[in-house]
């Protein structure tokens, strides 16, 4: 994970909550090596509590929750075994988890890798009743 005084570069979203950090970064590096880009935000919760989260990615991401693993997993597209519906591409519909936070700031970083075509990741809080995203 990025050090504390690792200086972090402010991406928007697209149509849908879409990160594309190809629109940014450009296509990741080819196959057989990989780039890694990181992504944080500050979700500030009014109690500590657990929420569910859809998620949806490309290749292999892992998110962090104050600096915890709470989540991670692949979405290959050309691995017929490692396929996530819909078909490998990015989606909300990709998984979900319960994502734990403390009364206060919480902050979610969260790793992507990838080495075949562009990348990007999503994130939805179906319910945000009592979490707040940090200002910009």
């Amino acid at each position: 994970m990025p050090g504390p005084s690792q200086e972090w570069k402010t991406i928007g979203t697209e149509r849908r909550g879409l990160v594309n950090i190809s629109r940014v970064f450009g296509k990741p590096l080819p196959e057989p090596k990989r780039a890694v880009a990181w992504l944080k935000t500050t979700i500030t919760s009014d109690r500590k509590q657990t929420r569910k989260v859809d998620i949806g990615w490309t290749r292999e991401l892992w998110v962090f929750v104050n600096r915890k693993l709470v989540f991670a997993g692949q979405n290959f597209f050309e691995l017929d075994g490692a396929r996530k519906f819909p078909d490998g591409r990015c989606s909300l519909e990709n998984g979900a988890f319960p994502l734990p936070l403390e009364a206060g700031d919480n902050e979610v970083a969260v790793a992507i890798a990838n080495n075949f075509f562009g990348w990007g990741m999503m994130l939805r809080l179906p319910d945000p009743e009592g979490v707040h995203l940090a200002a910009k």
